[in-house]
C-alpha cells in the first residue's frame, strides 16, 4: 500500500557512542562527532551522523520510527518502516555482513596491550592472594576475607576486559564488521570487542 503523503521528518539524536562533551564544543558542535554518531534528518533528508539502533527505534522519543508514528497515520508509518526494512535487506545483499578471520584477529597493537594489561592484572592477583594467606586483606564491607578475595580480582579482572576493549576500539578499522555490530549496539557490545 503506497500513501500520498507526503512525509518531511526532523529530528536530531545522538546514537549510543555520541560524547555529549561536543554538545559545548563551539568549535566542533554536536553535528562535526568525530565518529559520527550525532544524527540530524532535516525534511526527510540525513543532513548528519551515521543511522543505528538509537536512531532507528530503541525507545528514544527522538528515534525516526517513533517521529514517523507521532507525525504521520499509521498507514503512512508502516509504509515508510517497510521501505526502509527493504533497503536494509537490499544493500545487506548487494554488499553483504559476513565475518573473515581478519575482522577476528587481533592486531600486535592489541595482543601487546592485552599482555601489558594481563601481566599488571596477574601480579595484582598475586598480591591479593598473597595478601590474604597473610591475613592483610582489606575486607569488603558486608563480606568475609574469601568474599572480599573473590570481589576485589574480579574488579581486577573487570578492569582487565574494559582495558583490553579499548584498546581494540583504538586499534581496530573503523569498518571492522565486529566493531560496526558493537558500536551500533546491533549485536554484542564494547565487552564482546575484548
Amino acid at each position: 500500500v503506497v500513501t500520498g503523503v507526503d512525509v518531511l521528518v526532523n529530528t536530531e539524536l545522538g546514537e549510543s557512542q555520541y560524547d555529549k562533551k561536543s554538545d559545548t564544543d563551539l568549535y566542533k558542535g554536536r553535528c562535526m562527532c568525530p565518529h559520527d554518531n550525532f544524527v540530524c534528518i532535516r525534511n526527510s533528508e540525513l543532513m548528519c551522523g551515521a543511522l543505528g539502533k538509537a536512531t532507528l527505534g530503541d525507545g528514544n522519543k527522538n528515534s525516526l520510527f517513533y517521529t514517523l508514528i507521532r507525525d504521520c497515520d499509521a498507514e503512512t508509518a508502516a509504509d515508510r518502516m517497510t521501505r526502509i526494512a527493504k533497503l536494509c535487506s537490499r544493500w545487506i545483499g548487494l554488499h553483504g555482513f559476513t565475518f573473515g578471520l581478519e575482522d577476528v584477529m587481533p592486531t600486535p597493537s592489541i595482543l601487546a596491550a592485552k599482555r601489558e594489561v594481563m601481566n599488571s592484572a596477574h601480579n595484582t592477583c598475586e598480591e591479593l592472594i598473597q595478601s590474604y594467606k597473610e591475613g592483610r586483606l582489606e575486607r569488603v564491607p558486608g563480606c568475609d576475607l574469601e568474599l572480599s578475595l573473590e570481589q576485589l580480582m574480579g574488579k581486577e579482572l573487570d578492569e582487565v576486559r574494559n582495558k583490553v576493549a579499548a584498546a581494540a576500539k583504538k586499534a581496530l578499522h573503523f569498518d571492522n564488521k565486529v566493531l560496526v555490530m558493537a558500536l551500533c549496539k546491533s549485536k554484542g557490545s564494547n565487552e564482546n570487542i575484548s
